[in-house]
């Protein structure tokens, strides 16, 4: 074997198989030609075909056989890494699609299963609101019912009333008096228990306009059923005129008998002034303080006041009193 020649085990593991059996034993070269090129022919068969055979490599320099094996063999070998990787990745992209629509498959399953829940549940809500529904008709007869008698109540409580009215004017027929006698009674005793009245002024409070508005009749009826001692109303209406202001017998008794007064009678209105125990001489200075502390007046100005008929009316004496007490005369 020459240094340019495989040998079989080198060829087995370049090429992956046997070297032909012509490597093996190799024929003599030919004789060169006329030319001095080497001319070389084809082994031949057995049957006289020509057999391959690898070019002789006495033509090439040592080693370049190997090379151009090697080289060739690297290449084939970069093609199928290139390869294996594209099939790995189409593999991949394979199994991430595949997985991809596994998921949106048990996605569906889920949302078709909850829409099926919310259906039923949705079904079992409208049945509940039907029933509820259906239930109301009767609770709302009930409740009209009771309605119905409830607003008969009042008509039983509208007859106890009636009743009782009736009974009331019916005690007042026993008695011989009338619902507005009865009325005019309780009035009037409801005024002599607050202020101190005469006979007429209490009439005229039963019948005015802006009073009770009782009729005449009612009114005499009430004041002549009632238990009124005249003079003692009288005293105190005296008495009441006393602490309200200073003023002198005539006064007093003018003012308990006139019409716009307390419109007592002359022997009502002197009882009253004559039970009472008044000092007309501290009534006539109390008179005089007043006047002269509204007005400057002179001795016999003042004098005048307390003593006018339109005035005070105190006697001259008490008037003397009264203004000599304060300094003035």
């Amino acid at each position: 074997m020459s240094d340019g020649e495989l040998s079989p085990e080198q060829y087995e593991a370049l090429f992956g198989a046997q070297p032909p059996q012509d490597n093996l034993e190799k024929p003599a070269p030919p004789a060169p030609s006329s030319t001095g090129a080497p001319t070389s022919s084809p082994p031949m068969s057995s049957g006289g075909t020509s057999m391959p055979s690898h070019p002789p490599t006495s033509a090439y320099p040592a080693g370049a056989t190997v090379v151009v094996e090697a080289t060739q063999k690297k290449g084939r070998g970069c093609f199928g890494i290139a390869t294996g990787v594209m099939f790995g990745i189409v593999g991949a992209f394979g199994l991430l699609l595949v997985g991809c629509v596994g998921i949106l498959a048990i996605a569906s399953n889920e949302t078709g299963d909850e829409t099926t829940v919310e259906s039923q549940e949705e079904s079992a809500t409208d049945t509940d609101s039907e029933d509820g529904v259906a239930s109301e008709p009767a609770a709302t007869g009930t409740e009209s019912e009771d309605i119905e008698e409830g607003v008969s109540e009042p008509d039983e409580t509208q007859n106890g009333l009636e009743s009782t009215a009736e009974n009331e004017v019916g005690a007042g027929s026993d008695n011989g008096l009338t619902p507005s006698q009865n009325n005019a009674i309780e009035s009037a005793q409801s005024l002599v228990d607050t202020l101190p009245f005469s006979r007429q002024g209490l009439l005229d409070q039963l019948t005015s306009e802006f009073g009770s508005q009782f009729s005449e009749e009612d009114a005499t009826f009430a004041v002549d059923s009632l238990s009124i001692d005249w003079n003692e109303e009288a005293i105190e209406g005296a008495q009441s005129l006393v602490d309200t202001l200073p003023i002198s017998r005539q006064g007093l008794l003018d003012q308990l008998t006139s019409e716009f007064g307390s419109q007592f009678t002359q022997e009502e209105a002197t009882f009253a002034v004559e039970s009472l125990t008044i000092d007309w001489n501290e009534e006539a200075e109390e008179a005089a303080q007043s006047l002269s502390d509204s007005l400057s007046l002179s001795c016999d100005a003042l004098l005048d006041q307390l003593t006018s008929e339109f005035g005070s009316q105190f006697t001259q004496e008490e008037a003397s009193f009264g203004a000599q007490a304060i300094s003035v005369c």
